[in-house]
This record gives structure tokens, C-alpha cells and sequence, in this order.
């Protein structure tokens, strides 16, 4: 059993790292077309594979970024939900881990939101960027599992 256990946190382990490289590919081949189609310029620096990328607007761009942030935070947080259970198989660690990750989005759209409204969006949108990079990136985990650890720890002292 215990090989088993391992041998799941290990392709968990690879599949979270390979989904950061190939998130950081989408979003470098998203970020170059969009830049190609805002100057205008005819060459775009698009791997052959995102070629297709050529064929939709800045704005359509644009928007495809804010949902594949969503579903590239979302699997993340999948990942993270999924190691933490081999730690930690109670339930009650893995609300934690929910509610920390719906926190981060919920915090993330009130800055978004809340700079489109006060005509400060730029701003807004740095911190909500910066929050949802959290999201999508191991610094979770990092923070959660430890965190975890010790709420269990003091748990087990009470």
C-alpha cells in the first residue's frame, strides 16, 4: 500500500510540474500573438504548434488568457487537493485547502472588480494577476502542506 501511495504522489508531483511548463508555454505563445496583433507586425514568434493562435483578435486573446487562468488554477488546485489528501486522508484538510483557493479567487475578483470601479483597473488588476499566479503555481502547496501539518499537530495536543 505504502508503494502505492508513493507512486501516486510521485505522478502527482510530475503532473504538476509538466502542467506549469506547458501553462507557461500556452501563456508565453498567447502573450507573443497578442503583442504581434496589437503592433501589427506580421511575424509572430509562435511556436509551430500554437500557430493557430494567429487566426483570433487581441480581445479574443485577451479573454481566452482570464479563462485558461481559471481552468490552469483550477487543475492546480486539483493537484494540490490530491497530494494533500495522501497526506492528510481527512476531509476536514481538504476543505482547508478549498477554502483557501476560493479565498484567493474571491479576494483576486474584488481587486479586479474593485479597480475596474474606482478607475483604478491597472492597479486592480496587478494584485488580482498576482493572487491568481499564486494560484497556479507550487507556492500553494508550498504554504499548505506545513500549514496543514501544524494545524494538525496542535490538534493532536488539545
Amino acid at each position: 500500500m505504502k508503494f502505492r501511495k508513493y507512486a501516486l504522489l510521485l505522478l502527482l508531483v510530475i503532473l504538476f510540474i509538466a502542467s506549469g511548463f506547458y501553462r507557461d508555454f500556452v501563456f508565453l505563445n498567447i502573450n507573443a500573438q497578442m503583442r504581434a496583433t496589437y503592433y501589427l507586425h506580421k511575424d509572430s514568434e509562435l511556436a509551430p504548434s500554437m500557430k493557430f493562435l494567429e487566426t483570433y483578435s487581441y480581445m479574443h486573446l485577451y479573454y481566452a488568457k482570464w479563462v485558461l487562468t481559471f481552468l490552469f488554477s483550477l487543475l492546480f488546485m486539483l493537484y494540490t487537493i490530491g497530494i494533500i489528501r495522501l497526506y492528510f486522508p481527512e476531509k476536514k484538510y481538504i476543505r482547508w485547502a478549498v477554502i483557501i483557493y476560493s479565498l484567493l479567487f474571491g479576494i483576486a475578483a474584488l481587486f479586479w472588480t474593485g479597480g475596474y470601479l474606482a478607475n483604478h483597473s491597472e492597479k486592480g488588476y496587478l494584485v488580482a494577476r498576482f493572487l491568481m499566479d499564486m494560484t497556479q503555481s507550487p507556492i500553494m502547496l508550498i504554504v499548505l502542506v506545513p500549514a496543514l501539518h501544524l494545524l494538525k499537530k496542535g490538534e493532536a495536543t488539545t
